[in-house]
Order: C-alpha cells, then sequence, then structure tokens
C-alpha cells in the first residue's frame, strides 16, 4: 500500500502508522475468535475525505499493508489496482454520519462475539 501521489501530506503522514494499527487489531481480534477470518472490515478514518479499510477477502488475522485500502468518504479506492468491499459504503456511510466516529468494525456474523462471551443474541431474547 501507498499513498496516492494526490493524498494530502498529513494523510500521508498518517498512513503507515494507521494501517499497522489496522493489521495490529486484526491480529488481535483473530486470536480471541472475535471475527471469522475473512468476514466483516476494519477501518479507520484519516481525515475529514479519507478512510483506510480492508479490503474484500482478505484473513483479518494475516493482515498487510497490501491488505488495505484507501477510499474517499463516497467508498471510491483512490489506487486502481485494488477493489473495494460490499461493505465499504456501511463504513463511509457511518464516518459521514458522525464526523467524531473514527473506527469501526462491522462483521457479518454475529455468533462469534455473542457466543464467545456466553450471551445469547438480542434478537432470541439476550439482554
Amino acid at each position: 500500500m501507498t499513498a496516492p501521489t494526490h493524498a494530502p501530506t498529513a494523510h500521508a503522514k498518517y498512513l503507515k502508522r494507521d494501517a499497522q494499527a489496522l493489521i495490529r487489531t486484526g491480529k488481535w481480534i483473530d486470536q480471541r475468535q472475535g471475527c471469522p477470518a475473512t468476514g466483516g472490515n476494519f477501518s479507520t478514518r484519516l481525515n475529514s475525505e479519507h478512510v483506510l479499510i480492508t479490503r474484500s477477502g482478505c484473513h483479518k488475522g494475516e493482515l498487510t499493508e497490501q491488505d488495505l485500502l484507501l477510499v474517499d468518504l463516497s467508498g471510491t479506492p483512490l489506487t486502481d489496482q485494488q477493489t473495494a468491499s460490499a461493505e465499504t459504503l456501511l463504513h463511509t456511510t457511518l464516518y459521514a454520519l458522525d464526523k467524531h466516529m473514527t473506527t469501526a468494525k462491522i462483521c457479518r456474523c454475529w455468533r462469534t462475539p455473542y457466543d464467545n462471551v456466553g450471551l445469547r443474541h438480542p434478537w432470541r431474547g439476550g439482554f
């Protein structure tokens, strides 16, 4: 993953740091079986216009910088070589709705997080 030539200087300055944070987060959650290998996506807002998000189909416990995609708030990738996940618009919509949100994790599989802590699913009478 490299910063596009049109990326703002402040954005490029923090890109590597934030990429490493997402990689560490993926490993941490995977070690605790908090997300199926390729389920869900992790993202972080870099600034008011850009988001760094995991690309489609990558194992969250084995992330590398090449597994991360730079997109704008409309979900459009800023590099030509990568394809955004179907969940990208969920992340960018949340960022657009809440300017203070910095990180979102969305997982299609609710079973794993609830079962790991011994809770019943909310839609089955839990909580």
